[in-house]
């Protein structure tokens, strides 16, 4: 606000807020006088008065360091949580039912920890640390995934994911595409550069539109014909035999 004072029902009103470069979030203060008094205000900004952001529905963090997660488990209306570049805390999140997840340059990410997994449709992990992997099978309902540049070497887990149109695993580990088969509404997938030898899990993709398997190890396209849907496909880099 240009002038005057930043009233609490100002806050309520607010439902998407962004912080970038924050050195620190503290969402809570030391209760008693002699703690206060040797809080270093030097070193963090607080941010106490994000309990009043009541009725947030989107909360984007850049270059932020947060060290607890307190303030959310107020925010019964959100749905999109982002974070980018920055360090979180080790305690989990809080218990929310989120649409869209983004951790992009955030360390280690424990897919176990995430809450209500089922009500998640958009989800980014991005050049993270990837634990428990195979919890990416509780994702069920999502619709876009994106895991890139995570080092991540086996997807098997997101046959359980059956309404994904949209994937992205590129610049990873992945040797095989198992699973992906079981995505019988996939329309795009982007799995260049990995390890891929094998294209036959993709044949079974008949609704895929767009398929990048570029900087593989693909040695055969045989039967690539029969996605019949298929209008751009990239293959460059395979050893693909003539």
């Amino acid at each position: 606000m240009p002038s005057g004072d930043i009233r609490v029902s100002d806050l309520e009103d607010i439902t998407c807020l962004h912080i970038f470069g924050a050195d620190l979030v503290s969402t809570s203060m030391p209760s008693d006088e002699e703690a206060k008094e040797e809080y270093d205000f030097a070193e963090k900004q607080t941010f106490r008065e994000l309990k009043y952001f009541t009725n947030l529905e989107i909360f984007n963090c850049r270059r932020t360091e947060i060290v607890s997660y307190d303030f959310l488990k107020q925010v019964a209306s959100l749905y999109s949580l982002s974070f980018t570049d920055c360090r979180l805390p080790e305690e989990t999140l809080p218990n929310l039912r989120l649409r869209s997840l983004l951790f992009s340059s955030c360390g280690e990410v424990d897919l176990e920890t995430l809450p209500h997994p089922e009500s998640c449709v958009y989800l980014v992990l991005d050049n993270v640390e990837i634990r428990n992997e195979k919890a990416l099978g509780q994702f069920v309902n999502l619709q876009q995934l994106f895991i890139c540049k995570t080092d991540i070497e086996d997807v098997s887990a997101i046959s359980s994911c059956k309404n994904i149109t949209h994937l992205e695993l590129s610049d990873n580990h992945i040797a095989s595409l198992k699973g992906v088969e079981e995505l019988g509404k996939l329309e795009l997938l982007d799995a260049s550069g990995n390890m891929v030898q094998d294209i036959q899990p993709v044949l079974q993709c008949v609704n895929l539109v767009y398929l990048d398997l570029s900087y593989n190890q693909i040695t055969s396209l045989e039967g690539l014909e029969q996605l019949q849907k298929l209008q751009s496909s990239f293959f460059e880099g395979n050893p693909i035999e003539e």
